[in-house]
């Protein structure tokens, strides 16, 4: 089945150009600059691996194996495109899990069942509790290796082609009032690869919440459980995209028009704030299944799919905080003593990550109290310093001396 579906995709990228391009189509609401149609098609790969493991079978996971290690999925095994240049947003990871390609790391250890070897952050996919309930037999394995090449090799992919967009800048591809289309195309392709073809042009979703497969596809995804969708962010209508996401887009928007101003300062600011909202969605996914994690399940699906959502947002929080890192990593970790095995203190993932917000460059009301369905909250957010007129309580700052502490990188002298 994914042979035909891998010619279709081939076909996509071979016919797409942004240099001969007649006319260019919104990539979920941002304008780009460039054709980026064929690097926005790349996502079909992503899907054709997703497709490949649906069923969460074991014999699933080894086709899946060999659509990313020798099919068309290499591609997401050797991204990122751009290897020349670490951007310093990737740089945080690579320092954290002590490895330069982490990403792929991570996933060979899922498909094999085997542990990781990072400096910090790992996971024993041979150690999953076996509680599968109603999925495949490999659901742990087959949800740790999905999530991880959508969501956290996808981020990488984005930062580095926004890297890119920064080096063509810095080496002297700008031309005032004509800007840069290497570079400007750098930019437009960071885009296309967080948003993805299937968002469509305007990166809305269908009522039953038909979704893309990228980072963007995230948010969305986790909008609806936190009454973050729209931009009253207030809403849950799956037919709108989630807030976090049209403010990630309007710092696209803003980005590449620091690209072809060629003000180098602003890009390195919007290529940082944008990884800092893309963490939104990462701590929601954490959050969420530390929640049920701490309410009874066992489950290999839940176990999975709040590690591998840490697996992205973790390495955020170390930079901030060793030792919040070190009190969610605690309960998160998959094969660890406690996600699977009895309930963690969802107190000690949540706080790790709310006592830190600031330093991660998101907010309270940017992740949101947690529904997951309900229509009362499961938990309620913090409230964002900015919003009070007096100091956080005594208890506020006494709970969160116990999340905060030396950071895992230090922060640039002003």
């Amino acid at each position: 089945m994914f042979i035909s579906n891998s010619r279709l995709i081939l076909a996509i990228l071979a016919t797409s150009s942004f240099s001969g391009a007649a006319a260019i189509d919104r990539v979920a609401g941002y304008m780009p600059s460039t054709d980026v149609s064929g690097i926005a098609a790349k996502d079909l790969i992503q899907k054709e691996l997703q497709t490949i493991m649906g069923d969460e079978e074991c014999n699933s996971l080894i086709e899946g194996e060999k659509y990313y290690n020798n099919g068309d999925g290499k591609y997401l095994k050797n991204l990122p495109t751009y290897k020349k240049n670490i951007n310093e947003e990737v740089a945080v990871y690579t320092k954290f899990y002590g490895d330069d390609t982490f990403y792929d790391s991570w996933v060979q250890a899922a498909f094999a069942g085997q542990a990781t070897d990072f400096a910090n952050g790992n996971a024993d996919f041979s150690a999953f509790p076996n509680n599968i309930d109603d999925d495949g037999g490999c659901v742990g394995q087959e949800e740790s290796v999905k999530k991880a090449t959508a969501y956290t090799t996808n981020f990488v992919e984005v930062m580095q082609f926004a890297q890119l967009a920064y080096d063509n800048v810095d080496d002297g591809c700008i031309s005032q009032q004509n800007g840069c289309t290497d570079a400007l195309n750098a930019w437009d392709s960071a885009v296309a690869t967080f948003a993805g073809s299937l968002e469509g042009t305007d990166g809305g979703n269908t009522e039953d919440g038909s979704y893309g497969y990228a980072l963007y596809a995230l948010a969305d995804k986790r909008c609806d459980d936190y009454e973050k969708c729209g931009p009253s962010g207030k809403s849950t209508e799956r037919t709108e995209p989630a807030t976090i996401n049209i403010r990630i887009m309007e710092l696209f928007a803003a980005g590449s028009q620091a690209v072809y101003a060629g003000d180098l300062p602003m890009i390195k600011y919007y290529t940082k704030t944008i990884s800092e909202k893309i963490g939104v969605p990462l701590v929601q996914g954490t959050l969420r299944y530390a929640y049920r994690m701490s309410t009874g399940s066992t489950k290999d699906k839940e176990v999975a799919e709040g590690g591998v959502f840490a697996f992205g947002a973790f390495p955020k929080l170390w930079k901030c905080s060793k030792k919040g890192f070190s009190k969610a990593y605690t309960e998160m970790k998959i094969g660890g003593n406690k996600a699977g095995k009895k309930d963690i203190s969802f107190d000690n993932v949540k706080n790790a990550f709310e006592c830190n917000y600031k330093c991660m460059g998101i907010r309270c009301d940017e992740v949101g109290s947690l529904y997951d369905g309900d229509t009362d909250p499961r938990s309620v957010t913090c409230v964002d310093p900015s919003t009070q007129c007096k100091r956080p309580s005594k208890a506020e700052r006494k709970k969160c001396r116990k999340f905060v502490g030396k950071p895992g990188i230090k922060p640039p002298k002003n």
